[in-house]
């Protein structure tokens, strides 16, 4: 998440992190990869802040990109969203489509920053 420093039309943004209860967050912008086992099974979220985290070959990046310099490029057919829908379900841990609320299946791993500490209720 960023902010700008002004209001002028081109100020520098500044990175900011959420303060949410019981949610880490880290400021800037983030690049998702999701690590795989040899099995192709999802075994980490790879979170790189303001870079792409270091991943292998064989790891899979999160985000697609839907908008570029305000031109639409991610028109693909519904069938294509529909089909890359299930494979990414199909990668995760069957301890996914099981998780309690506030359960974490896959760990989050932050690179190039530390997440914000999560702040504690009396």
């Amino acid at each position: 998440m960023a902010r700008s420093e002004s209001d002028e039309p081109d100020a520098p943004l500044v990175s900011v992190a959420k303060r949410s209860k019981d949610k880490p967050s880290v400021g800037g912008r983030k690049y998702a990869v999701r690590r795989r086992t040899s099995a192709g099974i999802a075994e980490a979220e790879l979170i790189g802040i303001d870079r792409l985290a270091d991943h292998d070959d064989d790891d899979r990046q999160l985000l697609v990109p839907l908008v570029r310099d305000g031109e639409i490029i991610g028109d693909e057919p519904l069938a294509a969203a529909r089909e890359r829908h299930q494979r990414c379900r199909a990668e995760l841990p069957m301890e996914a489509m099981k998780m309690s609320r506030g359960e974490p299946v896959i760990e989050t791993i932050f690179s190039g920053a530390t997440p914000a500490p999560v702040a504690s209720t009396p």
